[in-house]
């Protein structure tokens, strides 16, 4: 997956939703819209040279409030996991 490590300037954001592979492989109806998932966004964009900061749904910062479901931690890699994911490129 190519992130445009060649077409954004250093200085630019970058904000998205990730899933992990847990929810893009679900049997869920709507896991067939993922194409792709990660279980670690920071290290991903880190390799294109995005400094990334990952928050899922129902953590401190994320919500505001809106979120009631919990997602397990993130260390529990067998559990679903969405992550709202802001980076900044830094080179």
């Amino acid at each position: 997956m190519r992130l445009t490590q060649d077409l954004a300037a250093t200085g630019s954001f970058w904000a998205c939703d990730v899933m992990n592979d847990v929810v893009c492989n679900g049997k869920d109806k709507w896991a067939q819209y993922w194409q792709w998932g990660c279980d670690e966004p920071e290290s991903f964009f880190r390799q294109y040279g995005w400094q990334a900061q990952a928050i899922q749904p129902g953590e401190e910062g994320a919500c505001f409030d809106r979120h009631t479901f919990q997602f397990a931690p993130r260390e529990e890699k067998e559990e679903m996991h969405i992550f709202f994911v802001t980076a900044f490129k830094s080179k």
